[in-house]
């Protein structure tokens, strides 16, 4: 059986690279949704989702060091590199990640940082697939590292 939890949260990011109006800095309300497999237990449940909303909430909302919820995220090496580091000491959420703030990166990064914890909370689920949702209608997809790309 699969079953997904879904967490939203906002965040501002820019691309360097890219030729259109995404260079500039932007926000979205992110959808990122977490599917995981696994056998119904005694309870009838594959996992708690009480457990894993905290798990995520725990990560990408509450904990100052992780959170991308109101944070701007910025590529490490983005030309305006020394602006977000000054941003950041004067106590606003940046997070620096180490490609553009895509979200097809941003997939694999999330399954790098809550792949665990998620394993931990849940030993008996698998997690199968992240997918975030940029906007309504742009959402990218990751299976995780041993399914070819």
């Amino acid at each position: 059986m699969r079953v997904t939890k879904t967490i939203t949260f906002d965040a501002a990011h820019r691309l360097p690279s890219h030729p259109g109006a995404c260079r500039n800095i932007h926000g979205h309300t992110y959808r990122v949704d977490f599917t995981m497999r696994g056998e119904l237990n005694e309870r009838g449940m594959v996992v708690d989702f009480g457990k894993v909303a905290q798990i995520l909430r725990a990560v990408l909302v509450e904990d100052e060091d992780t959170a991308w919820d109101h944070a701007l995220i910025v590529y490490e090496h983005d030309p305006l590199a020394k602006t977000f580091q000054q941003l950041a000491a004067e106590g606003l959420r940046v997070r620096r990640v180490p490609a553009e703030p895509t979200a097809e990166n941003m997939t694999e990064w999330l399954w790098q940082m809550l792949q665990g914890k998620l394993r931990d909370q849940e030993p008996s689920a698998v997690l199968v697939e992240i997918a975030v949702w940029e906007t309504a209608t742009s959402v990218a997809r990751y299976f995780g590292p041993q399914v070819l790309r």
